[in-house]
């Protein structure tokens, strides 16, 4: 039942992370350009860029942790009893979890305050709580992912 929920969200999120990146690189192009050929920087590119890369760095880890394919030492998995490589694999899904749940704790708390604040940035005058949006959201999904291939490798063990 979860499974097409999971499915779901992945796709969204590929789709998400694309999108961002195609438009990092038309903004990064447009800011290129703009500075050495019309002679005339655009002012919002380098403000709108950095976001975007934010953005892309956090939702792109999410992405890439639904996939299983996030960087990982595996140098005490590899030579361990199945047995064990399952409990290790338990340990990292539920360390993962706790830094989810500072992500989003620490990005909700962040994103509340800007916003409580007014603040806004600079150049595009939105509120910072939407840019800082991201931190608590990539948490969220990491999260969801971390508790599912949890109870998936244990319901693998009772299998």
């Amino acid at each position: 039942m979860l499974k097409p929920v999971l499915r779901s969200i992945e796709k969204l999120l590929s789709i998400s992370v694309v999108a961002i990146m195609v438009a990092l690189v038309l903004t990064v192009s447009w800011q290129v350009v703009s500075r050495y050929f019309l002679n005339a920087p655009s002012s919002i590119t380098e403000e709108l860029s950095r976001f975007l890369l934010m953005w892309l760095g956090l939702l792109g880890g999410a992405y890439t942790y639904t996939q299983k394919k996030h960087l990982s030492i595996d140098l005490l998995k590899m030579n361990a009893a199945p047995k064990t490589q399952k409990r290790l694999a338990d340990i990292s899904y539920i360390a993962t979890s706790l830094f989810a749940l500072v992500l989003i704790y620490g990005g909700a708390g962040l994103m509340q305050n800007s916003l409580k604040l007014g603040q806004t940035t600079p150049t595009l005058g939105i509120p910072m709580g939407y840019v800082y949006l991201a931190v608590p959201l990539a948490g969220f999904i990491v999260l969801v992912f971390s508790w599912s291939f949890l109870t998936e490798n244990n319901s693998e063990e009772e299998a």
